[in-house]
């Protein structure tokens, strides 16, 4: 196990800040705290301290393969009285289901399509179909290049994918795709969003908001 949860993915310096920024574009799409969100790769529950707290009593859904960083941030981020009084749903899954009996309201899927295969960006897509309604958002980012056919994940290191990959991975399912206009750390990181109606109107929305958050990360890298 890694000596600090904090460095494992992405940098210390980072992690208040990248869970900020995460939490600020969530609401920025309406997320409020009677919607059910679902955390692909929740870690270390850097996004999780401050959307468990946010969101209503059983309302904050978790995926995590690595279970130590799990452990981690309950441990060293939230606390077990937290946890207690909000009744997280934390799952120790590898598959990308996401069977929990609901329809989420948002899929949120940061760092994964970074380092992830074909096969598991299309398992990824499809139980969104299968757990969504008609405003569900799936929110997820990725590194822009040529699209790559890696047959396993890659971490340390990133697999990159053009847009028209995942927008033609959208169209196959009815689902609509948007980019987003909004910072990250790595230039060559983009945001989107998958929904089965078009959030073009949200999107504009974003491109104003987000000329703040760029002299934030101007100001923080």
């Amino acid at each position: 196990m890694p000596t600090n949860y904090r460095n494992y993915l992405g940098t210390e310096k980072h992690y208040d800040v990248g869970a900020a920024l995460q939490f600020n574009l969530a609401t920025i799409l309406g997320l409020r705290e009677h919607h059910k969100f679902m955390d692909i790769g929740c870690g270390s529950l850097r996004l999780g301290r401050l959307l468990i707290p946010y969101l209503e009593k059983g309302n904050y859904y978790g995926l995590e393969p690595n279970w130590w960083q799990v452990e981690e941030g309950i441990k060293k981020e939230v606390g077990q009285g937290l946890i207690d009084m909000k009744d997280p749903n934390l799952s120790n899954s590898d598959s990308f289901e996401m069977s929990f009996g609901v329809e989420f309201d948002f899929v949120w899927a940061f760092g994964i399509f970074t380092h992830a295969t074909r096969d598991q960006i299309k398992k990824c897509f499809d139980e969104f179909v299968r757990e969504s309604h008609d405003n569900t958002m799936l929110v997820a980012n990725f590194v822009e290049g040529n699209d790559s056919n890696t047959d396993e994940w890659r971490y340390p290191g990133f697999v990159p994918y053009s847009p028209s990959f995942f927008e033609n991975m959208a169209e196959e399912r009815g689902l609509k795709f948007r980019l987003i206009n909004y910072p990250q750390f790595i230039e060559s990181k983009k945001w989107f969003i998958v929904s089965k109606n078009d959030a073009r109107d949200i999107v504009e929305e974003i491109g104003e908001e987000s000329k703040f958050y760029k002299k934030f990360r101007e100001q923080i890298l």
